[in-house]
């Protein structure tokens, strides 16, 4: 299961090292806590020098809306390089009405067996909710 502070960053298009290197530093001057989750909403993909910013940046996960979190150029070389690092991937998240900033993710797998991956429930708590609707 992961938990915890999450930062909700909006792109679209292919995101180099650069690129990545400035989305973790918004992240920790965004979010009040200690954050080690990024979402990537919009149409963005990460590139292998991305990927490599991500993994040193001691993340616990990064997710994003599309079906591969890779461009198409560098798919088996992103997850390698973030799964040997510890990050763990969330592909396919609904997105399209959260707007970027700090969030508590709540993201909850299937428990499986002998599998590379798992269905997840996950949702985003809005630390700035002043009522419920």
């Amino acid at each position: 299961n992961v938990v915890g502070t999450a930062y909700v960053h909006y792109h679209n298009g292919r995101i180099n090292g650069e690129m990545a290197e400035k989305i973790v530093s918004l992240a920790r001057e965004t979010c009040k806590n200690d954050v080690h989750i990024i979402l990537i909403r919009g149409r963005a993909a990460v590139s292998f020098e991305a990927a490599q910013v991500f993994a040193r940046a001691d993340l616990t996960l990064i997710g994003c809306e599309f079906q591969s979190i890779a461009t198409a150029d560098a798919v088996v070389p992103v997850h390698r390089i973030l799964l040997d690092h510890g990050v763990l991937i969330l592909e396919g998240l609904r997105l399209d009405f959260v707007d970027p900033g700090e969030y508590f993710l709540c993201a909850a797998p299937l428990k499986l067996g002998n599998t590379e991956g798992a269905p997840c429930r996950a949702f985003l708590i809005d630390f700035e909710v002043k009522h419920w609707r």
